[in-house]
């Protein structure tokens, strides 16, 4: 018997997998969106399609409490030999679609009593603000300003958090390290805390900073 159903966005993602597994074991049903999925050719840039799939699932799926936010892309360069399409694109993704899936969100709840959670992955980068990482950096120091406007204003049903990732065990890293590192297990715990804390106490920021040893 389903506890729940929570939104994934960027459900292929490596994270977006172990937040799945995670919500399952808590036995909270995920409605699963990509942009690889070919069937559906999802739009995440496109607000008009976002916002139907929101009411879709909302109109489906009554229960819906929760909503995460896994998309991501980054490109490598100094900013001064950036590719100015990549730069751009990287924003796009990571922080102009965060936005309009919360805005999807916020139309769809706004005039409703029922409470929602939204997670959004960030990026440790917006505090190290890595050199070659300028764009993603910049997209994810945004995305902690957008949490922050959505829990000062309207409508109060819906609460954000920015879970602050440092480097992760995932291709999408690209890390050597094997060692401290945020594996599935450190999210499977964060995300029983985000389902289960108290509503009004719903944390703004989480920031898994792996501390590295000399060795790493």
């Amino acid at each position: 018997m389903s506890k729940g159903t929570a939104l994934i966005f960027g459900s292929t993602s490596e994270i977006g997998k172990w937040i799945i597994e995670s919500l399952y074991h808590q036995k909270i049903h995920s409605i699963c969106l990509s942009r690889q999925e070919r069937s559906l050719q999802i739009d995440f840039s496109d607000y008009t399609q976002v916002l139907s799939l929101v009411q879709d699932s909302f109109a489906k799926h009554p229960n819906l409490s929760s909503a995460y936010f896994c998309i991501g892309r980054y490109s490598q360069s100094d900013l001064s030999t950036s590719i100015p399409y990549e730069w751009v694109e990287d924003i796009s993704v990571n922080l102009v679609n965060a936005y309009i899936f919360y805005r999807a969100i916020s139309e769809t709840f706004k005039d409703r009593k029922r409470e929602i959670r939204l997670v959004f992955l960030g990026s440790t980068a917006s505090v190290s603000k890595p050199r070659e990482f300028s764009s993603y950096s910049v997209a994810k120091s945004g995305l902690e300003v957008l949490v922050n406007y959505i829990n000062n204003e309207q409508p109060i049903n819906i609460r954000a958090c920015c879970l602050r990732l440092g480097t992760c065990k995932t291709q999408f890293s690209k890390s050597q390290a094997c060692s401290n590192v945020v594996t599935s297990e450190d999210i499977a715990h964060i995300v029983q805390l985000l389902e289960n804390i108290s509503f009004h106490v719903f944390p703004d920021l989480i920031s898994l900073r792996p501390i590295r040893g000399s060795r790493d």
